[in-house]
């Protein structure tokens, strides 16, 4: 609660990287995982834009923008368009 008051922008990446761990968990076979994990398990971060391969340490999260620009996601539009369909 404390945290989320303070400055609501950092809790998204946060919470989505602790969403993240047990899904990279459970498929941690591949070097990629691995590597993975080990840099969100560090207590390091790294503010620098660069390939994940280059880090130190990341947080995983998501980045998207609305057409209006607002956070209001109830003003937000879809259009659906069909699609070839090869079945």
């Amino acid at each position: 609660y404390m945290e989320n008051q303070l400055e609501p922008g950092h809790c998204c990446p946060l919470v989505m990287t602790t969403a993240a761990i047990p899904l990279l968990e459970r498929h941690n076979h591949t070097d990629f995982t691995k590597e993975l994990l080990q840099k969100i398990y560090t207590m390091k971060y790294d503010h620098r834009d660069l390939p994940i391969h280059q880090k130190n340490g990341v947080t995983i999260g998501m980045s998207m923008t609305e057409k209006q620009g607002g956070s209001d996601v109830r003003l937000n539009t879809t259009t659906a368009s069909p699609i070839e369909s090869h079945l």
